[in-house]
């Protein structure tokens, strides 16, 4: 099960989120300017925007640092076709990975586009040295960042990221540099050609493998999760948030729609005082899988008095087919008194492997709905 949310707004820039008591660690919000998350929990659909993995995607899945993770034992993959949003300047890409032993030299953890057997727009991968690397390809040349050895696959989940600024290419492990990065004052090449053997798809796991007559396979071996993309070359301190998260991950933003009932100028006394909160599904988002036991709604600057809803129903409010949970939540007027309203809402979601943290808020103008005195 995953969440997609194709309109976000701010709430990627709110950055000290409260997080439900059932979550002993806290989730990190997600990056600014990120462009597509495939959370690999049991579905190659892109969490945050359409760039979904195709149906026909070979996926496997198993327990991940996050939840559940992508599975490759050297045949599956994941395949996105080719956009536009997935093709910026600046770039970093971002994943949990893990296996027990280097997988070997030159598998791909994830690769955009592929010529032959030269290489591809950028890629993560594990090198000359069976350990991690990041490069991109400026159609003439491949510009490597430093990069880490072989003894990173140790059995252990560690977080990788590669990043490019438009000056310099750059590794992360764990939430640390490796190295200083490697000068790269060029631009990234998409929209390869070539007679054969060219692909411009992005792929999790493995590398072109439409690829005929290329000299090795390149898919990898092991587990990958959490995998992003974002439109930006990511400071260390944000890289080092997402490391720090472990098993909480990134908070899964959702998409919310608070009013208070509307009756003739006042609050619904007939509700008494009732607050609808909904939570909007999508092809990726099962309102079902909330728990709603953990749901809690406050406003940002008084998290110490948040409301668990009176009660919850599943009904598709905006006509899209897809089912949206909808909450109704006493309000302590004593509590809400500002005219400008915002409302923030956190719970958990199950997804395959376990829960996960979602976060939503939205404003609302209350001044209609004051009682009258």
């Amino acid at each position: 099960m995953k969440l997609k949310i194709a309109a976000l707004g701010p709430l990627l820039f709110l950055m000290g989120l409260a997080v439900s008591p059932a979550c002993s660690q806290q989730c990190t919000p997600p990056p600014r300017q990120m462009v597509s998350w495939w959370t690999g929990d049991g579905t190659t659909l892109d969490y945050f925007d359409r760039n979904d993995g195709l149906t026909t995607s070979l996926a496997l899945y198993a327990g991940g640092e996050v939840a559940d993770a992508f599975s490759f034992t050297g045949s599956q993959y994941v395949q996105v076709p080719q956009s536009a949003s997935l093709e910026p300047a600046a770039i970093t890409i971002d994943a949990w990975v893990n296996s027990a032993g280097s997988p070997g030299q030159f598998l791909y953890i994830v690769s955009k586009g592929g010529v032959g057997d030269v290489g591809g727009s950028y890629a993560l991968y594990t090198g000359a040295s069976g350990g991690l690397q990041f490069y991109i390809f400026d159609g003439t040349l491949i510009h490597f960042s430093p990069a880490a050895d072989a003894g990173v696959w140790d059995g252990n989940w560690h977080h990788a990221a590669g990043s490019f600024d438009g000056a310099a290419v750059h590794l992360f492990l764990d939430g640390a540099e490796v190295g200083s990065g490697t000068p790269a004052s060029t631009t990234i090449a998409y929209g390869l050609t070539g007679a054969s053997n060219v692909t411009n798809d992005l792929f999790i796991g493995d590398y072109n493998p439409g690829c005929v007559g290329c000299s090795q396979s390149y898919a990898f071996i092991g587990a990958i999760d959490e995998v992003e993309l974002i439109q930006r070359a990511l400071p260390a301190t944000e890289i080092l948030a997402i490391s720090s998260a472990g098993h909480a991950g990134k908070c899964l933003p959702v998409k919310i729609d608070a009013r208070a009932h509307y009756f003739h100028g006042l609050w619904d006394r007939r509700s008494e005082d009732d607050f609808r909160v909904v939570i909007f599904g999508s092809a990726a988002f099962q309102a079902a899988d909330i728990v709603q036991s953990t749901l809690l709604l406050s406003q940002p600057d008084d998290r110490h008095r948040p409301m668990a809803p009176r009660q919850c129903h599943l009904t598709d409010v905006n006509n899209d087919t897809f089912p949206d949970l909808v909450c109704h939540f006493q309000i302590d007027e004593r509590h809400w008194q500002r005219d400008d309203e915002t409302i923030v809402l956190t719970g958990q979601v199950q997804v395959p492997g376990g829960q996960r943290t979602f976060f939503g808020r939205d404003r609302w103008d209350a001044r209609p709905y004051r009682r009258e005195k």
